[in-house]
């Protein structure tokens, strides 16, 4: 027998024991160099003289496994803490928020810092950002410390508008609006577009009035935000200068501001918007005309506003709006005076109504309508069909007459039909809305103090 058959014969005899035996006693007998063709190192067999293609034992494919395993976990541990120190400075969180509201705002930091994340995170970051928090909630405070100081405060009028948006950039999570900013134009005091900055830390806002004085008061008040751009001007068709055509903008009447596009300020620059509150005193449909590659693009939800019963400049700005893929819903409370039938448009892209139909805060108002659907054939008869030109809160033939649709006609003829017509008081109203805005605030501040 030679020494080829020999080794074979003594395979053929351990392969037939290890049939009866334990896979443990199989791993030690290779590991032991039983089998002299089936090594760690690849080796030429002794025996056979040939070379054997290199192979991992059992042992070696579990230390494998064993390495990778634990480098996977140390890599997600390291990424779970450094992530919660960078977004959330640990122990600095709310304790007082609910669990949901934690997760909430952890999804919401995740999915808009990852490259800052990405970045090394040390003390002076961690100070900037318990520097931005904290002024987050001091602004957060003022807006809403109705006690004190009504000019820094958001809701004493336009209460509807102000917590809507605010609750939809809070609640929306992607799914309401699409990527982009937030435009505020027309900010006059700023209170809004500080609102909004708190509301949503991880989108960038920006505020223009086209006060010079406005926009220092701005910066004085809400600089801190480290979101919140504030800017000098206003929107138009096309891109020049414009002087002020009343008191109300807050400036000298001979004096001069820029005048910009939403096309000059986001499509042309690549910039994408999300969201965008206009207030421009009539200028509304220009400005939409401005930016209808903007809006076609982006397809941001937006407001605009009007004189329900001015149709000559009502019915094209909704008619446009609806060419573009819009459906429109009046905010039911004044939005200025003195004619009381002035209103917010919301302006939602129909293939966002599904999504907005999740938000919690659309619903409770749509329920109470606090928001109706609406086009240009019915707003009309939809808000206040008295200041109708003719109508009882709009007698003789002018429109603008100083007995058109005040706030006096407008509660005078309420009385008369309210058992007809039954509506709350912020909906026909706007110094009256206020005060019984405030009143309930001073209920709840009241309440607040009997239980100390």
């Amino acid at each position: 027998m030679n020494i080829d058959e020999d080794t074979k014969n003594h395979k053929e005899k351990i392969y037939a024991n290890s049939r009866h035996q334990p896979a443990s006693t199989m791993i030690n007998r290779k590991q032991s160099g039983l089998f002299p063709s089936i090594t760690a190192q690849g080796t030429t067999s002794s025996l056979q003289g040939k070379r054997h293609r290199k192979k991992l034992t059992p042992t070696l494919w579990v230390k494998f496994l064993s390495v990778v395993s634990c480098a996977f976990f140390v890599a997600l541990v390291c990424y779970g803490m450094k992530g919660r120190e960078h977004l959330f400075l640990g122990e600095d969180a709310d304790p007082s928020a609910s669990l949901v509201d934690q997760a909430h705002q952890e999804t919401n930091a995740v999915d808009s810092s990852i490259a800052a994340f990405l970045l090394p995170t040390n003390s002076k970051d961690v100070h900037n950002l318990e520097e931005d928090e904290r002024a987050r909630q001091s602004i957060h405070q003022t807006l809403h410390n109705y006690g004190r100081d009504l000019g820094q405060t958001v809701g004493t009028h336009e209460v509807l508008l102000s917590f809507l948006l605010s609750s939809i950039l809070k609640e929306e999570d992607g799914l309401l609006l699409p990527e982009g900013t937030i435009l505020d134009c027309g900010a006059q005091f700023g209170e809004q577009g500080a609102h909004y900055a708190v509301s949503s830390p991880h989108r960038k806002v920006i505020s223009m009035d086209p006060s010079p004085k406005n926009v220092q008061l701005m910066k004085d008040r809400y600089g801190s935000l480290t979101n919140f751009e504030i800017r000098h001007g206003g929107l138009g068709r096309e891109v020049g200068t414009m002087k002020p055509r009343d008191n109300s903008f807050s400036m000298d009447m001979n004096s001069e501001f820029p005048v910009y596009t939403l096309d000059s300020m986001y499509f042309d620059k690549g910039l994408k918007l999300a969201l965008a509150h206009l207030d421009l005193e009539g200028l509304e449909l220009e400005t939409l005309l401005g930016g209808l590659k903007t809006i076609r693009a982006y397809k941001p939800v937006f407001t605009v506003e009007l004189r329900v019963h001015e149709t000559e400049k009502t019915t094209p700005l909704l008619d446009l709006i609806a060419k573009e893929g819009y459906d429109t819903y009046v905010i039911d409370e004044p939005c200025g005076m003195p004619p009381v039938d002035l209103r917010n448009i919301l302006c939602i892209p129909r293939d966002r109504s599904t999504a907005f139909g999740t938000s919690d805060a659309f619903n409770i108002l749509l329920k109470m309508k606090g928001i109706q659907r609406i086009t240009s054939d019915d707003i009309a008869k939809v808000i206040l069909p008295c200041c109708a030109l003719g109508g009882e809160c709009c007698q003789g033939n002018d429109l603008y007459g100083k007995d058109c649709c005040t706030e006096s006609v407008v509660l005078e003829w309420h009385k008369k039909h309210k058992e007809s017509h039954v509506a709350p008081i912020g909906t026909l109203a706007f110094k009256e809305g206020r005060q019984d805005f405030l009143r309930q605030q001073y209920r709840l501040r009241k309440r607040n103090r009997s239980t100390e």
